[in-house]
């Protein structure tokens, strides 16, 4: 539990909670909305056929993600799902310890959010995984997912958390983003996308793709809630 370690490392910082706080119409809205874009792909269909070729052609691949092709460690790819699932519990914990509160929704709503629209790109440009320009491919080319690389969601989730936690410890305490909590946060983030490569689940550019919608989506929520 990287994240957990991470933050763990550096003292609490105590912080008021609003005593009045609920979840409003507009936060429900939000969850049901995010919800409904991550499923739209199944639920309408989109980009579920078979890959096109397995081996594909490596030359279709640009120059700066070609080294990426051939790595698939499966240690690596599932210790992408733990830092993801470090990292939320960490900052969670860390903004919700006192209580259900805006800036525990706000980093929700952003996770969500990051979440939701890298599924929908992913499903909408339908870029090929690295797997099927590799040795792996044929037994690749039917999974629902093969062609499902751009933007990578796990590091879009991980950077909207990071930067939602450095967007909260900003506002409430005037912490700059090279703190020793913002840095773990965002060391966590980045090394979930160096897993995903690793794990030959993306390529460089769809992690660098999901770190800046991830970060985005973060911004976009701040910027809507306060």
């Amino acid at each position: 539990m990287l994240g957990l370690a991470l933050l763990g490392v550096f003292p609490a910082s105590a912080r008021s909670q609003d005593a009045g706080f609920a979840l409003s119409s507009g936060d429900f809205a939000a969850g049901i909305g995010a919800a409904a874009v991550f499923f739209a792909p199944s639920v309408l269909n989109i980009n579920q056929a078979p890959a096109d070729c397995g081996p594909c052609p490596r030359k279709n691949v640009p120059f700066f993600d070609r080294w990426a092709i051939g790595r698939g460690s499966p240690v690596a790819a599932r210790a992408g799902d733990v830092g993801v699932a470090a990292l939320a519990l960490a900052t969670w914990w860390d903004l919700g310890r006192e209580g259900v509160d805006p800036d525990l929704v706000a980093s929700l709503e952003s996770a969500a959010w990051a979440a939701a629209a890298a599924e929908l790109l992913k499903a909408a440009i339908a870029r090929k995984r690295p797997v099927l320009y590799g040795t792996q491919a044929r037994a690749a080319v039917n999974r629902d997912d093969s062609q499902r690389s751009l933007p990578s969601v796990h590091t879009s989730t991980a950077f909207a958390l990071a930067t939602s936690y450095i967007l909260t410890r900003g506002r409430l305490y005037g912490e700059g983003a090279l703190s020793g909590r913002n840095l773990a946060a965002v060391a966590t983030a980045t090394l979930v996308g160096i897993l995903r490569v690793a794990g030959g689940r993306h390529f460089p550019s769809d992690v660098v793709a999901g770190a800046a919608l991830g970060a985005a989506s973060a911004i976009v929520v701040h910027k809507i809630k306060f």
